[in-house]
């Protein structure tokens, strides 16, 4: 029982880093895009 709680944990926290990932990334390309539509713009 203890391994198999150790082993969920274990997948939650990659589960939760890869999300954390996904959004920094989704945040980095919406900024990115902005920006060069600011650079048009002006």
């Amino acid at each position: 029982m203890d391994q198999q709680t150790s082993r969920i944990t274990r997948i939650e926290k990659q589960y939760t880093e890869l999300v954390e990932f996904v959004l920094i990334d989704e945040v980095a390309l919406r900024s990115k895009e902005f920006v060069e539509f600011v650079d048009k713009s002006f």
